[in-house]
């Protein structure tokens, strides 16, 4: 997870449950980033995500694009306390930037594309397409 316009030493990364070494039970998660959130205001955030596939020692294929991202949302200090789903504490936080609204509010219909863009679908038609060659 990266955040717009805060320093280096705060993003999260790959670390997002990791803090200073400590792994962060799902309440001090939402501790933790309402806190940055009270401290920065509230937080344009998205997901990086990564891939790597290897098909043998001499096929080995990699890739973090912009397209394999999620899409851009706001993070909170108010927690959404009716819902939470275990394992999943940011989604209490986490407001779609188009609605306004919690994710945990929108109708299914309205999530898609959130997870991200067609980016792990044109990595693997690329690898297809290269193999064919």
């Amino acid at each position: 997870m990266y955040f717009d316009n805060v320093p280096d030493e705060i993003q999260p990364g790959v670390h997002v449950r990791t803090v200073n070494g400590v792994c962060l039970s799902d309440e001090q998660m939402i501790e933790y980033y309402s806190g940055l959130v009270k401290q920065y205001g509230n937080l344009t955030a998205r997901y990086k995500n990564a891939i790597c596939f290897i098909m043998d020692e001499n096929h080995i294929y990699d890739a973090m694009e912009p397209s394999m991202e999620s899409s851009t949302f706001i993070l909170t200090d108010t927690p959404r306390s009716a819902v939470r789903k275990k394992g999943f504490p940011l989604d209490s936080l986490s407001i779609d930037i188009k609605t306004n609204q919690y994710y945990y509010d929108l109708p299914a219909d309205k999530l898609k594309g959130a997870s991200g863009g067609n980016g792990f679908l044109e990595f693997f038609q690329k690898i297809l397409g290269c193999e064919k060659q």
